[in-house]
């Protein structure tokens, strides 16, 4: 087990690496690169990450928790309909603030549909992350729920492709 000062560091080098990857996609992802934008050694990375795979699941998964921040900011406790939901998020998921966070979950997604690993793993798990976050802000039944939130993350996530391929703002 690591001690506290360890702990915090690992914490401290994961938000820094995710500004670096928001900033830099996961083309900039190498060890050496990673080391570098964090003031570092690839082998101390290795040490507070057990491998690459791990560092990535560490730093997507902290991106993925400051998205759902965003989107909890844009929501609160009350559930709504499907169509509600989405017409809430659809401007926080599409404005400039998380476009950023867009832009990496597409380079994400795409890795992920090549079956290159880690990233396929990591982009399913995110995936099921959001579909937890949407099903319990719907207002349906229990029943209804799991294809409710997948209906409502294919909406957002088709109007996330329009507008990276420049069909809509």
């Amino acid at each position: 087990m690591r001690d506290e000062p360890s702990i915090d560091r690992r914490a401290a080098l994961t938000g820094v690496l995710a500004e670096h990857l928001l900033q830099h996609g996961l083309g900039a992802s190498s060890l050496r690169t990673l080391a570098k934008a964090a003031g570092t050694s690839d082998r101390m990375l290795l040490y507070y990450f057990l491998d690459k795979d791990a560092l990535l699941t560490a730093v997507l998964s902290q991106i993925a928790d400051d998205m759902t921040t965003r989107l909890d900011a844009a929501s609160d406790s009350a559930r709504r309909s499907p169509e509600t939901l989405t017409d809430l998020l659809r401007p926080t998921v599409l404005g400039d603030a998380s476009w950023p966070y867009i832009v990496l979950w597409l380079e994400l997604a795409g890795r992920a549909a090549r079956h290159e690993a880690p990233y396929a793993d990591i982009a399913r798990t995110i995936g099921e992350r959001f579909l937890v976050w949407i099903e319990a802000h719907l207002d349906v039944s229990a029943k209804d729920a799991p294809d409710a939130a997948l209906a409502v993350l294919a909406e957002i996530e088709g109007w996330v492709v329009l507008k990276a391929i420049g069909l809509t703002d």
